[in-house]
């Protein structure tokens, strides 16, 4: 009879496993140091982009403040001389309107030239009380020549003529006409007739 080996009682040992060269470890280890600083670095550099932001909008903020304060200055600025210049004007209006009725109430002062002609076309030259005719010169080109000539002067129309007259006799010193929407003075003083509302335009008038 044939015999069986006998059975080993001890135990059977594993392969041991295969260790990992330094060429291959190195690349790990690599890894693990960047994923440890990679945290680290992206710290810093949001951190440094926050900061910038956080400048930028402090500027733009700012920047509008400057510019809305620039708009406020500029409209204080518009609006003071304007103030200024409705409160001159008011206070100027016054006075202006005072220097309008200074220049309407001017007195009437008769050019000597034009009274000198009225002296010498004769004027109240002793006609009847009621009777006198009133001309006036409506050619002035004669007032150095033509005082005694007749085709320089014109009548007053009739009403003028009595209103005159009535003026005259009553020992008024002068008399208000109208005509064609304008006032014109004769002083009979000097008998010389004005323009009411520009005294500067004057003619002379004679009573005979």
């Amino acid at each position: 009879m044939s015999r069986s080996a006998p059975e080993s009682s001890a135990p059977s040992r594993s392969a041991p496993a295969p260790m990992e060269t330094e060429e291959e470890a190195a690349p790990a280890a690599a890894a693990e140091e960047e994923e440890e600083a990679a945290p680290a670095a992206r710290g810093p550099a949001m951190k440094e982009a926050k900061a910038k932001a956080k400048g930028k909008a402090k500027g733009k903020g700012k920047a509008k403040a400057k510019v809305a304060a620039g708009v406020r200055g500029v409209m204080k600025t518009a609006l003071k001389p304007k103030a200024a210049a409705t409160a001159a004007g008011g206070r100027g209006a016054p006075k202006a309107a005072a220097k309008g009725k200074a220049k309407a109430k001017a007195k009437a002062i008769a050019d000597s030239t034009f009274a000198k002609v009225a002296a010498e076309a004769g004027s109240d030259s002793g006609a009847a009380p009621g009777s006198g005719t009133w001309y006036f010169m409506s050619d002035l080109r004669k007032t150095k020549s033509g005082a005694l000539d007749e085709k320089a002067w014109k009548k007053f129309d009739a009403k003028s003529n009595k209103a005159l007259e009535q003026a005259y006799e009553k020992g008024n010193k002068q008399w208000t006409l109208k005509f064609k929407d304008r006032d014109y003075i004769v002083k009979f003083k000097s008998m010389v007739q004005f323009r009411a509302d520009d005294k500067t335009l004057q003619r002379p008038v004679k009573r005979v």
